[in-house]
């Protein structure tokens, strides 16, 4: 399963760029919000596994999903708060509309993506065939946690001053979706003129953030 994102100290290659030097794209603050971004993606895949065993062992699909639900959610509103606090430099505050906006828009999905499953569980044959659609799904599951990163760059454009300018900032590699490359290609703009990290095609496993340049 792809990794959101990187710690510093981790020194694998992948496409030829060192994950060290990735993250020196990233400012301080950035490492920090990637770092809750890891521990929120691997709690999430955690209650994956868990979700998996539960069905192997004949918990019936829809109460095991309603527990994963409530889990990630409270895992997720823990997260994203932190990230918050970390790009905006202030507690909950005035930015807590954002965050339960933010939160809410993360349900919706779930709740999408939970609805899909029970239906492809309820119709599957056997156990083996239900391993296979959780299996497959597992990814999809993870990228939920993509939804702290993007909520650390919100915060960084939260009552963004008119004359301030921002850039987008990230790796250049064979993972760099497209439209994260365009954007980091149009330089420093004003804030309501640059797109957000995890609203590109690479969604949650977006690796780029957005900094303040003036």
């Amino acid at each position: 399963m792809a990794k959101f994102g990187w710690k510093s100290e981790d020194i694998e290659i992948e496409n030829g760029v060192s994950k060290a030097e990735i993250n020196k794209n990233l400012t301080p603050q950035g490492c920090q919000a990637l770092s809750i971004t890891e521990s929120l993606e691997a709690d999430i895949r955690d209650e994956w596994t868990t979700l998996t065993h539960n069905i192997e062992r004949g918990t019936a699909a829809s109460p095991a999903l309603a527990q994963f639900k409530q889990r990630v959610m409270g895992l997720m509103a823990t997260g994203m708060s932190e990230a918050w606090e970390i790009g905006a430099g202030e507690k909950r505050g005035r930015g807590a509309g954002e965050i339960e906006e933010a939160l809410a828009s993360q349900e919706d999905y779930l709740n999408k993506f939970i609805a899909e499953l029970i239906e492809s569980l309820g119709e599957a044959p056997d156990k083996d065939t239900m391993g296979g659609i959780l299996m497959g799904n597992g990814a999809r599951a993870v990228l939920y946690a993509g939804a702290a990163w993007a909520l650390y760059n919100a915060s960084k454009l939260f009552k963004a001053p008119p004359e301030a300018l921002y850039e987008f900032r990230g790796p250049s590699d064979a993972r760099t979706c497209q439209g994260c490359s365009e954007e980091a290609k149009k330089g420093p703009r004003p804030a309501k003129e640059i797109r957000l990290p995890g609203s590109l095609d690479c969604l949650g496993r977006c690796r780029h953030e957005i900094i303040r340049v003036k």
